[in-house]
């Protein structure tokens, strides 16, 4: 993530994401390729608060923090406490929250995604349909399949559909399962018009409905404490838990009927939607306009300082 201040009134700092390989360590600039790219890590992009400008030293016990991806202007905004003019992400502020498969508690944070319809394709549904047929390789039999581009490009796939519980755990799933995912995620990919050799996106992730499993922890999650339940991918990796990214999109998958996830999802009235992942469980939002029209993704997370230093390279 590369970053710096901005020099617009309306915006604190720019940033620029590159994703490395996780098995080859290539450079992943997929992002950059195709009309209005916006390929990002949604849980980097909670560490930017701290690099405001001197000169944006906000006052109060709250800041609305206002990052963007400096090439095709999508914003973000952040919302969270001040303590004597900085970021206050201790585990003793009044809005500290635990998040689950994250150890420890620190501030709350709130991070909307503006207007994250069609991020990188210029539609919410790139194919036109909120499903589409895809066959698995080898076989006649077709898959359905939701391709959406909201905060990030994500193709669906229900897990009854591959024969598999939704509630599989990341080192339990079988080879030939990774391979159906990533036939799939290619093929949703080129019906997307996207680069399918390109790893970071989009991001595949099975669905199913609310159940009850054990988590990696060994603790039981109970069915009636989330919406529906989803196993995500990232690099052709088993995520333990879900990328924030995906989990808002799924939160606008889940209110849209015709999609794979509407039809697994418990009806949700308000905003959020809590999805069960791996590591438990994680409640987003979304605000949709009576056209259709997504208006912004909602998360609540929490950071906290690791390190700052300076690194040299040849």
């Amino acid at each position: 993530m590369l970053v710096a201040p901005s020099q617009r009134p309306d915006v604190d700092v720019e940033y620029t994401f590159v994703q490395v390989g996780i098995k080859d360590g290539a450079i992943d600039l997929s992002g950059e390729q195709l009309r209005k790219p916006f390929g990002s890590c949604w849980s980097l992009r909670l560490g930017f608060r701290p690099l405001r400008p001197a000169a944006a030293r906000p006052a109060g016990l709250h800041h609305d923090y206002v990052p963007v991806e400096h090439q095709h202007n999508k914003k973000l905004k952040a919302t969270f406490p001040i303590k004597d003019g900085e970021p206050w992400l201790s585990d003793s502020s009044n809005s500290a929250i635990s998040v689950d498969g994250i150890s420890g508690k620190a501030s709350r944070i709130t991070m909307d995604y503006l207007e994250p319809g069609g991020a990188k394709t210029g539609k919410l549904f790139p194919t036109g349909n909120p499903s589409d047929l895809v066959s698995l390789p080898g076989s006649d039999e077709q898959i359905r399949i939701t391709c959406l581009d909201c905060t990030n490009p994500t193709v669906y796939v229900q897990a009854a559909s591959l024969q598999v519980p939704c509630t599989i755990l990341p080192d339990a799933f079988p080879s030939k399962t990774l391979e159906q995912l990533e036939h799939l995620r290619t093929s949703g990919a080129r019906l997307m018009e996207l680069d399918p050799t390109a790893q970071s996106q989009p991001k595949i992730a099975l669905v199913g409905p609310p159940t009850a499993y054990t988590m990696i922890s060994g603790e039981q999650l109970e069915a009636s404490s989330v919406d529906l339940v989803i196993r995500a991918l990232s690099m052709q990796q088993p995520h333990r838990a879900v990328p924030m990214t995906v989990a808002m999109a799924t939160s606008v998958a889940a209110r849209i009927p015709g999609t794979v996830v509407h039809e697994v999802s418990r009806r949700v009235t308000g905003e959020e939607v809590r999805i069960g992942h791996p590591s438990g469980k994680v409640s987003v939002g979304a605000e949709i306009a009576s056209n259709g029209d997504v208006i912004a993704t909602k998360v609540y997370q929490t950071a906290r300082f690791l390190m700052k230093g300076e690194v040299y390279w040849k």
